[in-house]
């Protein structure tokens, strides 16, 4: 619960309300203020013993609004207790008193068990791979069916939202293993993975997942024969708290880039030298766990004589929660202009050792150079004043061919006849009679696999009426190979038409703007079912 009052707010948690008896639990007071007064805490226990506090550590968050500057704290104290017997237990009279302002909580209650409680038989469980981390820093979440019983069939009826972070989805596989879970053993199977990163800083919640089981049960006492029947039922994982901590603001590098994580960065010029007007293509590609999404391109090769043109951007997925983001330069050199070769620094947040590391890539040196004619870019050559020959001609004076004229052809006009034309309408009638026999064929082959009703057909279905990430996301995901391959990588290595693979390219990125993101795109891309249905086919040729 969270009392408030002026700019300050108080939060107050119990890391578990059920433990075992003996076991150690955490009472948690989370303040967020814009005092620099230490806060006094006072709380009655009740059945239970405090065994020590401790100052989980210190945030400042500075902003400026209407050209104020305010900073706000956030502080988190930490009391180890222990609940020594079985039956209910309370934090009473809890009090924060912070500059003469008291925040009165109300109390507390919670169950100590003799022994924990026994885990059903199915049930769906989300497990992150860290739940203290910093704002930027990612995750890997992966969503799991643990079950006793014989498991005919496992379908996900309602995704996890995860608004508050950004998502990248990974393919998994349905690999049965054999785990222990509170003492007891059980199979599981992972359903669904992402890889998140949160936007905002305090207690996050990774949400749960809705799995829809077809199970085996066994025969009722007054089942004469008994035998088993198959049973449905809906299981929902819980939502898994995460402690989210703003980046330490003491010594943060003028060069820093915002990623947390350890990154490594390469540059590519195909050359060193350039004539005046002539294209410069340029690669830089940073790797790492980060939050590479909104990562913006870095500035490299600045002159007042250098112009730069847009930046196209691509990121890719790989294996162990890392991407990589593809940045390619284009530059034309107006003027003579000489670039020595430099480095060029920047640093990351290490969540590691809690501090910030610097690196560098070196970027070679840049020569253009002499007159060239009249770029592809709609640009006409500015001559250097230091240049050899002291004038330069322009396009339209200098006698050179700038375009081509089109093709005229001349001849006779022959007297209009029937007969003259018979062979081209006996071959547009065949033709005419070709597409027919096709279109007819076609219906009756896309027909016959609409009707199908797999698990792949079930996806095709779902993306086309749904018509959002998660279900576009599965259907795709059919044509993955390798592990740990992005659905654009997939697309891109599939040998299927080009205006296909563009189209469901720009299709993934609209529908992950316009769910997951705070960018909304002006237009959502509709349905073209021809490119669904091209899929479709091609997943049947092949499988």
């Amino acid at each position: 619960m969270t009392i408030n009052g002026w700019a300050t707010s108080v939060k107050i948690s119990l890391s578990s309300k059920n433990p075992v008896v003996g076991d150690q639990i955490d009472l948690v007071f989370q303040i967020n203020t814009q005092t620099n007064a230490e806060p006094e805490i006072s709380f009655t226990p009740y059945n239970v013993e405090v065994l020590g506090k401790t100052n989980s550590g210190l945030s400042i968050r500075t902003t400026v609004i209407n050209g104020r500057i305010s900073a706000e704290r956030t502080m988190s104290y930490v009391y180890r207790i222990v609940v020594p017997k079985v039956g209910t237990f309370r934090i009473n009279e809890i009090e924060v008193d912070i500059e003469g302002k008291t925040y009165k909580h109300p109390n507390i209650v919670g169950l100590s068990l003799k022994e924990a409680l026994k885990p059903k038989a199915i049930f769906a469980h989300a497990i992150p791979s860290k739940v203290d981390i910093f704002k930027g820093e990612g995750i890997t979440v992966d969503y799991y069916l643990y079950f006793k019983v014989a498991v005919r069939g496992v379908e996900i009826e309602k995704f996890p939202k995860l608004n508050s972070f950004i998502k990248r989805f990974q393919k998994v596989k349905d690999n049965i293993e054999t785990v222990e879970y509170k003492g007891e053993v059980f199979r599981r199977v992972k359903k669904y993975s992402a890889r998140v990163y949160p936007q905002k800083v305090g207690t996050l919640k990774i949400d749960p997942i809705a799995l829809r089981v077809a199970y085996q049960s066994r025969g009722n006492s007054f089942d004469p024969f008994g035998m088993s029947r198959t049973r449905t039922k809906t299981v929902n994982s819980r939502k898994i708290p995460i402690n989210v901590k703003e980046l330490p603001i003491v010594n943060v590098p003028k060069n820093f880039i915002g990623l947390v994580g350890k990154h490594s960065v390469s540059f590519d010029l195909s050359r060193t030298k350039y004539l005046v007007n002539e294209a410069i293509e340029a690669r830089l590609v940073i790797e790492g766990p980060g939050e590479l999404e909104n990562l913006a391109p870095f500035k490299i090769y600045e002159n007042q004589y250098l112009e730069s043109f847009d930046i196209k951007e691509n990121l890719e997925e790989l294996a162990n929660g890392k991407a990589k983001k593809i940045f390619d330069y284009t530059f034309l050199g107006r003027r003579n202009v000489s670039i020595d070769e430099t480095n060029y620094n920047f640093s990351y947040f290490n969540p590691e050792n809690n501090s910030y590391e610097e690196s560098s890539i070196k970027l070679p040196a840049l020569q253009i150079k002499g007159v060239a004619a009249k770029s592809n870019y709609g640009a006409y050559t500015i001559p250097d004043e230091e240049s050899a020959s002291g004038s330069t001609k322009s396009a339209e004076n200098s006698g050179i061919l700038s375009g081509f004229v089109a093709p005229m052809f001349i001849g006779t006009a022959d007297k209009w006849s029937l007969t003259n034309y018979f062979p081209f309408i006996k071959y547009f009638l065949l033709l005419l009679l070709i597409l027919v026999i096709i279109l007819i064929t076609r219906q009756a082959i896309v027909g016959g696999i609409l009707d199908r009703d797999d698990e792949f057909s079930l996806s095709y279905k779902r993306a086309m009426k749904q018509q959002d990430y998660e279900a576009l996301y599965f259907f795709l995901s059919f044509f993955l190979l390798k592990e740990g391959e992005s659905i654009i990588k997939a697309l891109e290595r599939n040998s299927i038409k080009a205006d296909t693979k563009e189209y469901f390219g720009d299709l993934l990125k609209s529908y992950e703007l316009e769910k997951y993101s705070d960018i909304k795109e002006s237009k959502k891309l509709k349905i073209v079912s021809k490119h669904f249905k091209y899929l479709y086919k091609q997943y049947y040729v092949h499988s």
